[in-house]
C-alpha cells in the first residue's frame, strides 16, 4: 500500500491531489451524516459524540506521521466522518434543548465563539515555530497535506 500511495502522490498533479483531498473529506462527510442517526440508536448519543470528537482529531494527528498518500485520504476522510457526527448531534440536541425565542442568540453565540476561536490555530502555530524554529513544523506540514509526495 505504501508503494502505491507514494508513487501514486509523485505522479499526480496538485491539482489532482487537491482534488482527491476534497473527494475524501466529501465521502467521510456524508459517511459520517448517513451513519450517525443509526449509531446514536445504537450506542447512544454520547458514546457518539465522544467518539466523533475523537475521530474528528485523532486521524489529523496520525496524518502527520504517515508518508503513504491512500492512508492520508482515508484519514482524512475519517476525520470528516467525525466532524459530521459531531454536527449532527450537537445541532439536535441545542435544537431540543433551546426554546425556540432563543435559538437565534444562543446559535449566534456559539458560532461566535467557534468561529472567533479559528485563529488561535495559526497563532499558536507560529508560537511553537518560534520557539522551535520552522524547519520542523514545514517538514510536518508538507508531510500531513502532500503526504507521500515528497519521497
Amino acid at each position: 500500500m505504501s508503494r502505491l500511495g507514494g508513487s501514486f502522490w509523485r505522479r499526480s498533479s496538485s491539482v489532482t491531489s487537491a482534488g482527491l483531498v476534497l473527494l475524501a473529506a466529501g465521502a467521510g462527510a456524508l459517511l459520517g451524516a448517513a451513519t450517525t442517526p443509526l449509531l446514536a440508536r445504537l450506542l447512544g448519543r454520547q458514546i457518539v459524540l465522544t467518539g466523533g470528537a475523537v475521530l474528528s482529531a485523532l486521524p489529523v494527528i496520525l496524518m502527520a506521521a504517515t508518508r503513504n498518500g491512500v492512508l492520508a485520504l482515508i484519514l482524512f476522510a475519517l476525520s470528516a466522518a467525525g466532524v459530521m457526527a459531531w454536527n449532527v448531534l450537537t445541532m439536535s440536541l441545542r435544537q431540543t434543548l433551546i426554546p425556540p425565542g432563543l435559538f437565534g442568540r444562543v446559535q449566534g453565540a456559539y458560532r461566535t465563539l467557534v468561529w472567533g476561536a479559528i485563529p488561535l490555530g495559526p497563532v499558536a502555530g507560529g508560537a511553537i515555530a518560534a520557539a522551535v524554529g520552522s524547519g520542523g513544523c514545514s517538514r510536518r506540514r508538507a508531510r500531513c497535506y502532500s503526504a507521500a509526495r515528497s519521497r
